[in-house]
């Protein structure tokens, strides 16, 4: 935390705003509301959007499938509800405390549970809740805030979505390095 005061510090003196003092007096007063108002977000995966490739999760844009708990959550391989399988769902077997429900999200709409899965999850004696993925989300939400211990598993409404593997490659910006670091035009 020192260093990153000392750089904040050093900018804020760069651009002329005062004394060192109050720059790291106004930055600890900055600082410290951020991290109050995010305190309270701590430890709680919610679902604050989808859009047709994806979710947004605590605000952040989370390309395609995903799984989610109360306080993770990760890309999920499958996109559709052929490709969800018990393997695709063996991370129930690692995840303490077991979850009582599992909020499957099945894209546009709902389908049904393939057999297999079916009997992977009654073994574990683990509910499953079938919804498409936009209530899917409202849902996860309500009994993450409950406090029940849930998973969610929702696939991207569109499953023929560009993913980051299948996005084209990073291309190079086309402008000059030098113009845009403010030397002069090489025109």
């Amino acid at each position: 935390m020192c260093t990153l005061i000392k750089a904040f510090t050093w900018t804020i003196l760069q651009k002329g705003m005062g004394n060192t003092q109050k720059a790291q007096d106004l930055l600890l007063r900055n600082y410290g509301g951020i991290s109050r108002i995010a305190e309270a977000e701590k430890g709680n995966t919610k679902f604050s959007g989808y859009y047709a490739g994806g979710f947004y999760i605590n605000n952040v844009q989370v390309p395609g499938s995903v799984l989610a708990s109360a306080d993770l959550y990760l890309m999920w391989r499958p996109r559709t509800m052929s490709e969800v399988t018990p393997d695709s769902l063996s991370f129930l077997d690692i995840i303490k405390p077991v979850p009582e429900v599992l909020v499957l999200g099945c894209g546009m709409k709902p389908e049904p549970v393939p057999k297999d899965v079916a009997d992977f999850l009654a073994q574990r004696n683990i509910k499953v809740e079938v919804l498409d993925s936009r209530n899917a989300t409202g849902y996860f939400n309500v009994l993450n805030e409950e406090g029940r211990v849930v998973v969610g598993a929702l696939l991207a409404a569109d499953p023929n979505a560009n993913m980051p593997e299948t996005m084209p490659a990073f291309k190079e910006p086309t402008w000059e390095r030098g113009f845009a670091l403010g030397n002069k035009s090489p025109f």
